[in-house]
């Protein structure tokens, strides 16, 4: 299938990763349709794409010695150096997902609409996850955004759920991460013989794209398209998961944010925008990039 075929048959759900603290899988938990919609099926492969990162990083963390620990999870109330507020905007800090012996704070400042007005001090969290009109990324406090943002299953047209974590000690892309599981998956003997896997033409532009089948029940197929896209040194920057429903059709993107190493950027967008890939990534790039401040490094 060439073209517009890969684009046009997948009409699907998204499936999220989950970090631990916040995820896009945690809004599409919500987001997708009941169970009287939903088969089994389909959650079932929503639990296989969710498992390929949470068991390598749970894993990790139950090897953790407890100095380890106590940088994979640094504390909430630890002393961060402030910085000046701005009208306008809420300031954050988001503390480092990554296993450095140096975990480095990430300061942003995210406008009242997508947060909320300054409480008086820096918010510190694990990740952000602000809802966004696409394209012109406005959030749900934005009076022309009342009632359109946050209540369609699955998400609406122009409604963006983006995540920002910070993983600036991580020598690794969460985007390549996730293309090893797919690539253990792929080559792995346990994996069970109704999982089947073929590679697509490439289009727009992208390194890889996998389609992969669930065919445990003749009468309910599930498909999937996983887009990837691999810089010149053959690292993975890109990594989108696509799947197919008939209630709802998103993608989740995973995607290092080009302008600053080790901040990790997830979004979703709908399957049928991907012809529009590298527009979309380029306005969310300039989006998050325009909120961050700088970074701190903690001393541990």
């Amino acid at each position: 299938m060439a073209g517009k075929g890969v684009v046009a048959e997948v009409r699907q759900t998204v499936f999220g990763i989950d970090f631990g603290r916040h995820s896009v899988a945690r809004w599409l938990s919500k987001a997708l349709p009941s169970a009287g919609q939903l088969n089994l099926v389909v959650r079932a492969a929503i639990g296989v794409a969710l498992a390929g990162y949470l068991l390598a990083e749970g894993a990790r963390q139950a090897a953790a010695t407890p100095q380890e620990e106590s940088r994979i999870h640094p504390s909430l109330t630890a002393e961060i150096p402030p910085f000046p507020p701005r009208l306008g905007a809420r300031r954050f800090a988001i503390f480092d997902h990554s296993y450095s012996p140096h975990p480095r704070l990430l300061y942003l400042l995210v406008p009242d609409q997508f947060a909320g007005p300054d409480p008086g001090d820096v918010t510190r969290v694990w990740g952000l996850n602000p809802l966004v009109h696409y394209p012109d990324m406005t959030g749900l406090r934005n009076p022309k955004n009342a009632g359109k943002l946050g209540v369609c299953a699955g998400g609406c047209p122009g409604e963006m759920l983006i995540s920002i974590y910070n993983r600036i000690g991580e020598p690794r892309s969460v985007a390549t991460l996730s293309y090893d599981w797919l690539e253990k998956e792929i080559h792995d003997p346990a994996t069970p013989a109704f999982i089947k896997f073929t590679k697509e033409p490439n289009i727009y532009h992208f390194t890889d794209i996998i389609r992969r089948v669930i065919n445990n029940n003749p009468n309910d197929i599930v498909n999937q398209l996983y887009f990837i896209r691999k810089s010149l040194n053959n690292k993975v920057n890109y990594f989108a998961r696509c799947s197919y429903n008939t209630v709802v059709h998103l993608c989740q993107i995973t995607a290092d944010l080009q302008a600053y190493h080790g901040v990790q950027v997830d979004y979703t967008q709908h399957l049928d925008q991907m012809p529009q890939w590298q527009e979309i990534e380029d306005t969310v790039f300039a989006f998050v990039t325009r909120m961050i401040v700088g970074e701190y490094d903690l001393g541990r």
